[in-house]
């Protein structure tokens, strides 16, 4: 754990190097992110973040398996920046909680069906470098708890 940082916006980040000039960081999702991150040793409290701990990360496994809540019905702009700054923060209890919600969604729209996946991707990188689980194993812990958030049995959909 101690070799990964969250870069706020992006996700779990590996570190590849830390000295008194750079921080350089290497993003483990592919999801439109450059190859290496670099930062300033002054900005690294600001724009990173340490990985959440093993506690906090079953904290975050049973707050998806809670009940969705529904999403306010306003428009999908004032929702859509909402998100926007949960995604930019990185918080990872607040990026599940809104992937509960979204996943809890009948119909979701394009955008939301792609702010979800990003979720996904950022909660599910995090929860496997914390828990040092395979990545297929982590989806498959969050899906089992997305379906106890509906009252559904292993195994239907």
């Amino acid at each position: 754990m101690a070799n990964h940082r969250v870069y706020r916006g992006v996700g779990v980040c590996r570190v590849l190097s830390s000295d008194d000039d750079l921080l350089v960081l290497e993003p483990l999702t592919s999801l439109g992110t450059p190859p290496r991150i670099e930062i300033p040793p002054e900005r690294v409290d600001l724009m990173t973040r340490e990985t959440v701990t093993p506690v906090e990360a079953q904290e975050v496994l049973d707050l998806l398996a809670e009940a969705p809540e529904p999403l306010a019905h306003n428009y999908w702009t004032r929702r859509r920046r909402v998100y926007e700054e949960v995604v930019k923060e990185s918080v990872l209890s607040e990026l599940a909680s809104h992937l509960r919600d979204l996943l809890g969604r009948k119909t979701p729209s394009y955008v939301e069906r792609t702010l979800r996946d990003r979720l996904r991707s950022m909660v599910a990188d995090e929860l496997s470098v914390v828990l040092d689980l395979p990545r297929s194993k982590v989806l498959d812990l969050m899906e089992r708890a997305r379906r106890a958030s509906l009252g559904q049995k292993d195994g239907k959909r």
